[in-house]
């Protein structure tokens, strides 16, 4: 494999100059790894890990260190899909087009929920955090994949097939090469743990701004902690997701000391060439004990004037986002109900015909935050949760998820998830406030979406009311 990669290089190498920078993405079929040690693997060799799930299309991917990084904390800077664009126009080679139809990751990483001074909890994150990696393992239905990167100067252009065989190396299991990571840190933050008494109090504060006209919704989050006896396994924490939430986008993200992890119902947008595809989610409802029990609160879920009222805000909106840069909007105008282990939803996927691929940054700024995860009018709602809420969300119902240069990606709203920092888990879960909601009432649905984090750490103490 070594020599078809030098041959790469040779063919590249009169387009180079000593001066100048480019970026270099090879793509090889790789060997089937299982994926606890793949996880194993990459969690223990590197500083920076991401990992990346859709099950129900048998794609996933591991993804190392970065290579490039362009996070920064300018919200008027968001470095997403266009800014790598004009960096590397004319200044990347690939082999890409070797392998048909499949979309290989080129980018990953997260943005936060909206930009923060706030210190706390999130200090390792930066409000956008994009980077390419050195190295991508990806998981398809078939085969495996490996997408080595390099970013370079044409003067080192010959240095590449000595570093393209010491990354390869990394995926031999026989050299035995583990690298402490290193997770641990010192000096526990303290945070306020929220309990019903405070919450009630938030929830009344939000009713009191929708009753004076000032706002039609909005959505409000708590957060509980967890003391943990030692660092956590991330691949048990995979494993356990992945296993017991087929139906959502699992994720994890490690950077420095502090690891972000989920399992999202909720897909923000998709896009392959000429096509986007999004969701509306939003109002919930329990689970049933058994199947006619389960049938009457699907039943009772979709006939709730609280939640279709919150379900119809969200489809508006999504289709004010996307009508002005696509064509031929599908979607059906009942919803459909999207069932998990704990917890049912109502739920439409969209899906349209893309106008120009130079769109889809502002189609993610249009479209993110959602009224699901903010409410309207949006920029009173930010200012109303910027009140109330006495912590940043940080990268809780932010945005997590990967792209390329070919108009392909895909990108989840990161809800139902937790930052791991410090031996300290810190869970998170939100709820729409609309005119008719009762504070119990939401407190109790914020438990049913802490669940799938929580009931990884059954064994763990935990404050919360």
């Amino acid at each position: 494999m070594n020599s078809r990669f030098s041959k790469f290089i040779e063919n590249i190498e009169e387009r180079v100059e000593a001066d100048k920078q480019y970026f270099i993405s090879y793509a090889l079929e790789a060997g089937k790894i299982e994926r606890h040690k793949l996880i194993k693997l990459f969690n223990s060799n590197f500083e920076q890990f991401f990992y990346f799930d859709t099950s129900w299309k048998d794609f996933a991917f591991i993804a190392s260190d970065a290579e490039y990084e362009i996070a920064n904390s300018d919200a008027s800077n968001s470095p997403l899909i266009s800014s790598l664009l004009k960096k590397w126009e004319s200044k990347f080679f690939h082999n890409h087009q070797e392998f048909n139809n499949i979309s290989f990751p080129l980018t990953v990483g997260a943005s936060k929920f909206e930009s923060e001074n706030k210190e706390g909890i999130w200090t390792d994150f930066e409000t956008f955090n994009w980077f390419i990696p050195k190295i991508i393992y990806l998981c398809t239905a078939n085969k495996n994949y490996a997408i080595v990167n390099f970013v370079f100067n044409g003067s080192e252009l010959h240095l590449l097939e000595k570093k393209f065989k010491e990354r390869i190396k990394i995926l031999d299991f026989n050299n035995g090469t583990y690298i402490k990571n290193g997770f641990d840190l010192s000096e526990p933050p303290e945070e306020k743990p929220e309990d019903l008494e405070s919450w009630t109090a938030k929830i009344n504060a939000a009713l009191d701004e929708i009753s004076n006209g000032h706002i039609s919704k909005v959505v409000l989050s708590r957060r509980v902690e967890k003391d943990l006896d030692e660092s956590p396994s991330l691949q048990r924490i995979i494993n356990k997701l992945k296993e017991d939430y087929k139906g959502c986008y699992i994720f994890a993200y490690k950077k420095n000391g502090s690891a972000f992890i989920g399992a999202s119902p909720e897909k923000l947008l998709s896009f392959n060439n000429t096509h986007i595809e999004t969701d509306a989610l939003a109002g919930s409802i329990k689970r049933g004990a058994n199947d006619f029990e389960d049938s009457e609160l699907e039943i009772k879920l979709l006939n709730d004037s609280k939640n279709l009222r919150e379900y119809g805000e969200v489809v508006k909106f999504v289709m004010n986002a996307i009508q002005p840069f696509s064509k031929n909007i599908n979607y059906f105008e009942k919803p459909f109900i999207k069932k998990l282990p704990n917890i049912q939803h109502l739920w439409t996927p969209i899906k349209a015909e893309l106008n120009n691929a130079e769109d889809i940054e502002e189609i993610v700024k249009r479209l993110h935050p959602t009224p699901a995860i903010c409410g309207t009018p949006r920029e009173i709602a930010l200012e109303l949760i910027s009140e109330i809420e006495d912590y940043p969300r940080g990268l809780f119902s932010g945005i997590i998820g990967w792209y390329n240069f070919d108009t392909q990606g895909e990108f989840a709203v990161a809800i139902r998830s937790a930052l791991l920092k410090n031996k300290k888990l810190y869970a998170f879960a939100g709820c729409g406030i609309v005119d008719g909601s009762i504070p119990q009432e939401e407190f109790e649905e914020t438990k049913l979406k802490l669940k799938p984090i929580l009931s990884i750490f059954e064994n763990e103490k935990i404050y919360q009311s």
